[in-house]
C-alpha cells in the first residue's frame, strides 16, 4: 500500500456518564488498532523506494549454462558487444575506448574511438544504441551524443562522426537514450528532486516535459554512493524503462506513458530501508542486481549476484518470471546478440570474454 497525499484519521466519540470506563477502554483499544494499522501501512509503503507497486517473484525454470572463452585480447576489457559483422570490445585502460574484431573469425581490425580533446576524440564513452550502420556514442564529460557511421569509417581505419547532439545546458546528467532527432530521454540528478528522467529536444536545446521521478523520495549523494548501481535500459519503442539500483535488490519498470502502471519485482522477501542501507556495511549487502539490463521487445535480462553464484534473471515487461540462468562464472558485465542468440560475459579479475549459447531462451 502506498500512502499518497496527506490523509488524517479522526476519532469522534460521545460518551454517556454511566459508560465512561467502557468508552475509555474501547477508545484506547480503537486507538491501538489504528496505530497498528497505520504502522502496517507505513511499513508497506517503505517496502518499495521506486514509484510503483512491488511484487515478489520466483522462478520455476532454471538453467545452468556452459561457456566458451573467446580468443581475443582481454586486457582492460569492460564488455563485448556484437554489431553486424563486428565484435566490439569496450575498454577503459587504454589509449582508445574500443578494439574491433571481425565476426565470427575474430580477426583483429584495429583500435577506435581514441581518448583526447580533438574533433574526433572522446573523453568518455558509452554505446547507447546500435542500428547498423550507425552507433550512437554518449560522451559523458563533453555532454554530447555522437552519431557514427561505421560504413564510412571502420574500413579506412578511422571513424566518421555524422552528427553531434549537444545537451550542455543539462546539469549533472547521467546516461541518456536516443529516441529520435528531436527527443533524448536523459537521466538527471538533483539534490532536491533526486533521480528523475526528462525529455530533451537537442534541436532547440530545451527540456520538453516535467521531470519523471524515479523514487518516492529524493536520493542524496550518500545514498547514491551506497546503492552504487544506477543502471537502466529502454524498451525498443521508447515507452518503458527498466532500471536496477544495486542494494535495493529489485528490478524497477517505469512506464513513461502512464506512471501509475509502473512497478517493481524482487526475488527477495526482505526489503531494506533507506536508513538500513546507509548504516549497513557493503559486505552485508550479499545479494543485489547490477550491470546494465539487456532487453528486447519481449524480455529483460538482468545480472544478479547471489550468495552462491552469478545469475541472470529473465522476466518479461509485465514483470512475469521466465527463467533463471546460472552462469557458473564470476561475470561482472554482459551483452546479448539477439540475432545470433549468444550471450557475452566479461569475467571479473581475468577480464576474459566468455560466450554462452542461449538459443533455447531467446
Amino acid at each position: 500500500l502506498l500512502l499518497q497525499d496527506k490523509k488524517y484519521l479522526y476519532l469522534h466519540g460521545y460518551s454517556l456518564p454511566c459508560y465512561t470506563k467502557i468508552y475509555n477502554t474501547m477508545k484506547i483499544a480503537i486507538l491501538f488498532l489504528l496505530l497498528v494499522l497505520f504502522s502496517s501501512c507505513k511499513g508497506s509503503s517503505e517496502k518499495n523506494f521506486f514509484n510503483g507497486d512491488l511484487k515478489e517473484i520466483s522462478f520455476d525454470k532454471e538453467l545452468f549454462l556452459d561457456s566458451k572463452r573467446m580468443d581475443v585480447d582481454s586486457i582492460g576489457i569492460v564488455k563485448a558487444e556484437d554489431f553486424h559483422s563486428y565484435l566490439l570490445l569496450i575498454k577503459y585502460r587504454s589509449t582508445s575506448f574500443l578494439s574491433l574484431y571481425s565476426y565470427p573469425n575474430l580477426e583483429f581490425i584495429g583500435e577506435y574511438f581514441h581518448k583526447g580533446e580533438g574533433p574526433k576524440d572522446f573523453l568518455s564513452f558509452n554505446i547507447i544504441k546500435k542500428e547498423y550502420p550507425y552507433l550512437w556514442i554518449q560522451d559523458y564529460r563533453t555532454k554530447q551524443l555522437k552519431k557514427v557511421n561505421v560504413e564510412k569509417g571502420f574500413d579506412r581505419g578511422n571513424i566518421e562522426i555524422e552528427k553531434v547532439y549537444n545537451y550542455q545546458n543539462i546539469e549533472d546528467p547521467f546516461n541518456l537514450f536516443y529516441i529520435n532527432d528531436t527527443c533524448l530521454i536523459i537521466k538527471n540528478f538533483n539534490q532536491k528532486k533526486g533521480l528523475h528522467y526528462l525529455r530533451f529536444n537537442p534541436q532547440i536545446g530545451k527540456i520538453m516535459s516535467e521531470e519523471i521521478s524515479l523514487y518516492n523520495k529524493p536520493v542524496d549523494y550518500n545514498l547514491m554512493n551506497k546503492i552504487s548501481t544506477l543502471a537502466d535500459n529502454i524498451h525498443p519503442d521508447g515507452t518503458k524503462i527498466v532500471t536496477v539500483t544495486g542494494a535495493f535488490d529489485q528490478i524497477d519498470i517505469l512506464d513513461l506513458t502512464d506512471l501509475s502502471k509502473s512497478f517493481s519485482v524482487s526475488t527477495s522477501s526482505k526489503r531494506t530501508s533507506y536508513e538500513q542501507i546507509l548504516t549497513e556495511k557493503d559486505d552485508d549487502l550479499k545479494t543485489y542486481y547490477f550491470s546494465i539490463p539487456v532487453c528486447n521487445k519481449e524480455k529483460i535480462f538482468v545480472l544478479y549476484e547471489s550468495i552462491d553464484d552469478t545469475q541472470i534473471h529473465v522476466i518479461d515487461w509485465e514483470g512475469n518470471p521466465i527463467i533463471r540462468l546460472h552462469l557458473q562464472r564470476n561475470i561482472r558485465d554482459f551483452s546479448i546478440d539477439f540475432e545470433r542468440k549468444l550471450l557475452y560475459g566479461t569475467e571479473d579479475v581475468s577480464e576474459n570474454i566468455y560466450v554462452y549459447d542461449i538459443h533455447d531462451i531467446v
